[in-house]
């Protein structure tokens, strides 16, 4: 039996091959309705395991369970039933030439001196857009992830940093002050704490800031997920593997508790969908993914079907938490304030996997990878993709579409939306 040393859900995968696809068309043929119903039923139980909070934001294990997954899909026929029956995203045939694609360089960061120039006599803010200096990030950044409104004069900012102040003091006091007693009948609690201190160990621990065991940078990573599991318990039933690497360059920029909890807060407010038990988000954000390459890339969309690579679940990683773990933390701040400013289209991320994809596409043609290939090769790129690179070509899509957008299948302009400007 293969897949000795995997997970338990491997080997559940495992049993999923023996019924090879000979046997599998022969039963078919003699009892459609129930091969069919059972062999989805197979599927189902083995979708259910891999999407299990536990399993799937467990991001160490993503590449064993990610070519485990490759595997089942080359040789079971599911997954082309799979395909055939989910009927909110179906594959988009278009023959649609779209026009040139400009290239548009990203211009230079906003300064300090163009910052205070930006506000009014109160303190409220003008116009927000472009990039950032790195030592304006800690202010900026309560713009952009909601702590304060853009038009909010000065004065109520600093009124509103004392409440801020307040409140994470009454929500870090609800979970410091739980007894062991308490705990020891509180098993969510004790789950959950434990996750935590396993995850907060073990996130980039390569960077000097987190480096060392007594390390006060990873007390207060630690101190501010479980506040969060506090104010959010309801978010997964509690804190989700994956979180931690949000929050690292957070904490980073601030080095402050309670601003690194309260732009977390903001920062989760906008994709905690991808933490839902459900996968309901990243599963619709992975069609949508499809469709869009579809229609900007048939040759690439083509040859991903013909390799079984048609689910895009290569590109799982990169959705769940939004490329962290693709770039350095200074170029992981650099595409973040892009995708916060949500300047261009809230799916912009999106478009930034398209970017990376046409970057490979050339060498993942011409080494005729299969999908545990591409696998391998897309987990490769981390710290190897060139940001400014990726986001020129992204927004150079975005323009390319919204230049026929009325000529667009309709999944495609229910994806993207083309009103929005800055």
């Amino acid at each position: 039996m293969i897949f000795e040393k995997a997970p338990a859900w491997s080997k559940e995968a495992a049993l999923l091959k023996e019924e090879n696809a000979a046997d599998w068309v022969t039963k078919f043929k003699i009892n459609p309705y129930t091969t069919t119903m059972t062999s989805l039923a197979k599927f189902k139980d083995f979708l259910t395991d891999f999407a299990s909070p536990t399993r799937l934001f467990d991001m160490r294990d993503y590449e064993t369970d990610m070519q485990s997954l490759a595997q089942l899909q080359k040789r079971d026929p599911v997954d082309a039933i799979s395909i055939q029956v989910d009927n909110d995203f179906q594959l988009v045939e278009t023959t649609l030439k779209l026009p040139p694609r400009k290239i548009l360089p990203r211009s230079h960061p906003l300064s300090e001196q163009q910052w205070k120039s930006c506000k009014n006599e109160d303190g409220s803010i003008i116009n927000p857009s472009e990039g950032i200096q790195h030592g304006l990030r800690k202010e900026v950044w309560k713009y952009l992830l909601g702590c304060y409104d853009w038009s909010w004069p000065e004065s109520k900012c600093m009124e509103r940093q004392k409440q801020l102040i307040e409140s994470y003091r009454i929500l870090k006091t609800q979970w410091k002050s739980v007894t062991a007693d308490q705990e020891s009948r509180w098993s969510d609690h004790r789950k959950f704490r434990d996750i935590i201190e396993k995850d907060v160990i073990r996130t980039d621990r390569n960077h000097e800031f987190f480096q060392g065991d007594d390390n006060e940078n990873l007390t207060l990573l630690h101190d501010v997920l479980m506040t969060y599991m506090m104010y959010n318990f309801d978010l997964g039933k509690c804190y989700v593997q994956g979180m931690s690497d949000l929050l690292s360059p957070l904490v980073y920029i601030f080095g402050d508790e309670v601003d690194s909890f309260w732009a977390f807060v903001g920062f989760m407010n906008r994709c905690e969908r991808n933490f839902y038990s459900d996968q309901l988000s990243i599963k619709t954000q992975l069609k949508q993914l499809k469709c869009l390459l579809e229609v900007v890339d048939p040759e690439l969309s083509d040859y991903f079907h013909r390799n079984g690579s048609q689910n895009m679940f290569f590109c799982f990683r990169w959705i769940l938490i939004l490329f962290k773990r693709e770039f350095s933390f200074e170029d992981i701040f650099l595409l973040w304030e892009v995708l916060w400013t949500d300047c261009i289209d809230t799916n912009f991320h999106l478009l930034i996997c398209l970017a990376i994809l046409e970057t490979q596409k050339e060498y993942i043609l011409a080494q005729r990878f299969g999908f545990s290939d591409i696998l391998k090769h897309v987990n490769s790129l981390s710290m190897n993709i060139n940001v400014h690179e990726v986001l020129a070509i992204a927004e150079g899509i975005y323009h390319q579409l919204a230049a026929v957008q009325n000529e667009l299948p309709h999944e495609i302009a229910s994806i993207l939306s083309f009103n929005v400007s800055c």
